[in-house]
C-alpha cells in the first residue's frame, strides 16, 4: 500500500467514523465542552489522549519540542506528551475563533484555535474536531506553534526606540546590521525550508 493510499484510508468520513451528526449542531458548545477538558487534563497525558481519535495527528512548530514534529496515533502522542509536553503547556485559553466546516457531505469538522503559555513563552494552537460513533467529539488533528519568547518582546509599538534617526542613519545602520559588518549575529539560522524562516530568533 502506498503512502497516498494509507492517508486516503485515514480520511474521517463520517461513513469510516460510523458517526451521525444532528441537523442541530452547535459548534460552539462543541468546541467548549471539549477544549474545557482538554485544558484541565492537559497535564495528564493518559486522560489527554481520551480526547484525541486513536490516528489522531499532533503537529508542533518549536512550541514544546524546539523542533518540527509530527505525531501520528495516540501511542505516539502519549509518549510526546509524557516526555516533552506535561509540566510546561499551561495557561490555555479558547479564542473567539470557532467554525463549522463541511467541504463534502460525507466530511464535516469543526475548527477552533487557542492560546497557551510554555516555559519558554507564549504559543498558540489550532484543533479540528470530528464526530465519534458515541456522539461526541474528539480531535483528529492538533497544531502548536511558539509565537514569542519569554523576556524577549520584540521592539514594536510603545517598546521601540524613542531617538530620532535620520533617514539616511537609519538606512545606514540597517545595512550594517544586514551584512554584519559590527558584530557576529546572535543567532543564525540556516535554511528556509518547513517555515525555518519563523523561527523566534534575538535581534
Amino acid at each position: 500500500m502506498d503512502n497516498s493510499t494509507t492517508w486516503l484510508s485515514r480520511i474521517p468520513t463520517l461513513d469510516r467514523l460510523g458517526a451521525i451528526v444532528p441537523d442541530e449542531l452547535d459548534p460552539d458548545v462543541v468546541a467548549e465542552a471539549w477544549f474545557s477538558s482538554f485544558a484541565r487534563h492537559i497535564g495528564d497525558p493518559e486522560k489527554t489522549v481520551e480526547l484525541l481519535c486513536p490516528d489522531a495527528l499532533w503537529r508542533d512548530l518549536l512550541a514544546l519540542t524546539w523542533d518540527i514534529r509530527t505525531f501520528e496515533g495516540s501511542a505516539k502522542i502519549k509518549a510526546f506528551l509524557e516526555q516533552r509536553n506535561s509540566p510546561q503547556m499551561r495557561a490555555l485559553k479558547r479564542k473567539d475563533f470557532i467554525e463549522l466546516q463541511r467541504p463534502y457531505p460525507d466530511l464535516l469538522w469543526i475548527i477552533g484555535s487557542f492560546e497557551f503559555e510554555v516555559d519558554n513563552g507564549h504559543g498558540s494552537g489550532v484543533f479540528r474536531l470530528v464526530p465519534t460513533a458515541t456522539g461526541g467529539w474528539k480531535a483528529f488533528t492538533i497544531f502548536t506553534d511558539l509565537e514569542s519568547l519569554a523576556n524577549f518582546s520584540p521592539a514594536i509599538g510603545s517598546l521601540r526606540s524613542r531617538r530620532l534617526v535620520s533617514g539616511f542613519a537609519w538606512a545606514e545602520g540597517r545595512r550594517r546590521e544586514r551584512g554584519i559588518d559590527a558584530a557576529d549575529p546572535a543567532v543564525l539560522i540556516i535554511g528556509g525550508g518547513q517555515r525555518n524562516d519563523h523561527m523566534p530568533y534575538l535581534p
